[in-house]
């Protein structure tokens, strides 16, 4: 029996306004622009907890033969989406709500092998990255006409619909698409992560809320799509399926990323992540998250911060010296030791590990601590060949690149300085390739999607509605 294909529900109370997004997104006006998805993001949201993918150009990894996308937001060049596979054992849509990005992920499953078909990512009508924080009531984005938080679920949930039927939203190996490869799907995952989990700390969302978006997705796509859910991870979870991601994106290819002398530990490579709330660390055996935020208010546009508020070096130092008093406390607590062994470094990570021209490349902790505080340097003096040429990698002027760079940059230094033992191995890059030889981001969506796939192959039911 033919599976039923992806039933869009009806978006036509606004068919307007949803046009004009759509023709925001193709033509690049406004503050979207080309964005730079080295954070997925543009000058309407700071979205730094988001790698993104990229367009082609970034520095080879020494152990693939083909080119992988750089930090930058990808080219319009139109490609045809990938053909569906006839024969794929699972197809699915995972959803990734992070902190101040949505990221709408397309995977096949066949001969157990993970293939990344299509990406995009959900935006403001001003072209601005939508994280899903914003179905709150005030939240400083404005993208939702709503006043409670169901009504803009189903606005936020209208634009997925809307994103998943615009075949030109998708971009295939770095290039947008013209075609849509999402068709028939059997699984559909929302998973919301550090921007999420900090609003239900801090009281603003508690079960109510999260019951009305869980309920909002499965009526949208329950009748279309097998399996529907919607769930906040928790920073173990979230840890573990990155780790996973590592070891399907990057495990068959440790070897040759690390000194000769660690090849044989690099066996079980593990996965150091930043994001913009939130640190993951995965290996064998442990999944942590730390939660090292890179949002000061003081220092954040959304938040109503002036552009040039992160130089001032009284905010600075207040941002810097709670970040290191959060890292003090993790690596005092006793609960592990200083790491060690084999890492690849992925999302924000991998960012300032770029803009540091450290990627692509085995390094020790201690040696990325220190052109980490180097290039930190001449990004807050905002001056020297490390800070002009990221600068000139900028494909939008109104992205505050160079703060959430800097950022990310103080943060990842001072972790390997404090957590980390100094000869530990890091390999900093955010794309492998698939068996198939396409381009794969190393996400966390890639483990949830590939443990979903694997239990439906096996008729374990996976995940429930």
């Amino acid at each position: 029996m033919a599976k039923p294909e992806l039933g869009l529900v009806d978006v036509a109370k606004d068919v307007a306004a949803g046009e004009e997004r759509q023709r925001a997104r193709r033509s690049g006006r406004g503050r979207g622009g080309g964005g730079t998805a080295s954070g997925g993001g543009d000058g309407g949201s700071s979205s730094d907890d988001d790698d993104g993918a990229a367009a082609a150009g970034a520095p080879v990894p020494s152990h693939q033969r083909s080119r992988s996308p750089s930090p930058q937001r990808p080219a319009d060049a139109a490609v045809d989406a990938e053909p569906q596979s006839s024969t794929a054992a699972h197809r699915g849509v995972v959803v990734d709500c992070g902190s101040g990005h949505t990221s709408i992920m397309v995977y096949s499953y066949e001969s157990s092998s993970v293939r990344q078909v299509q990406r995009a990512w959900l935006k403001h009508a001003d072209g601005g990255n939508l994280p899903l924080t914003d179905v709150l009531p005030g939240a400083k984005g404005q993208a939702f006409k709503g006043i409670t938080v169901a009504s803009r679920t189903e606005e936020f949930i209208a634009l997925v619909q809307l994103t998943l039927a615009d075949p030109t939203a998708f971009y295939v190996a770095g290039k947008r698409s013209t075609t849509s490869a999402v068709g028939s799907i059997d699984s559909l995952y929302v998973g919301a992560t550090g921007g999420m989990r900090e609003q239900i700390a801090q009281g603003n969302m508690g079960e109510a809320e999260v019951a009305v978006v869980r309920s909002g997705f499965e009526r949208a796509f329950g009748g279309a799509v097998r399996v529907v859910k919607f769930e906040v991870l928790t920073g173990g979870q979230e840890a573990s399926w990155e780790h996973a991601a590592a070891q399907i994106t990057w495990g068959a290819a440790a070897g040759s990323m690390f000194p000769a002398d660690k090849a044989a530990a690099a066996g079980a490579i593990g996965l150091f992540s930043g994001g913009g709330k939130s640190m993951q660390l995965g290996r064998e055996g442990s999944a942590i998250s730390f939660p090292f935020s890179t949002f000061p208010a003081e220092l954040e546009e959304r938040q109503g911060a002036a552009p040039d508020a992160w130089l001032d070096p009284v905010k600075w130092d207040r941002f810097a010296d709670e970040l290191v008093a959060k890292v003090q406390k993790a690596a005092a607590a006793g609960e592990h030791e200083r790491f060690n062994g084999n890492f690849v470094g992925t999302a924000m990570n991998h960012r300032a590990a770029h803009f540091t021209e450290i990627a692509e490349q085995p390094i020790t902790a201690a040696a990325a601590a220190k052109a980490l505080r180097a290039s930190l340097a001449q990004f807050r003096a905002q001056e020297g060949g490390i800070y002009e040429r990221m600068q000139a990698s900028a494909n939008h002027p109104s992205y505050p690149l160079a703060r959430i760079t800097a950022m990310h940059t103080f943060s990842l230094a001072t972790v390997l300085e404090l957590m980390f033992e100094p000869d530990a191995q890091f390999f900093f890059a955010a794309i492998a390739l698939d068996s198939g030889g396409s381009p794969i981001d190393c996400e966390w969506t890639v483990g949830a999607f590939a443990e979903l796939a694997r239990a439906d192959a096996a008729g374990a039911g996976a995940v429930d509605k």
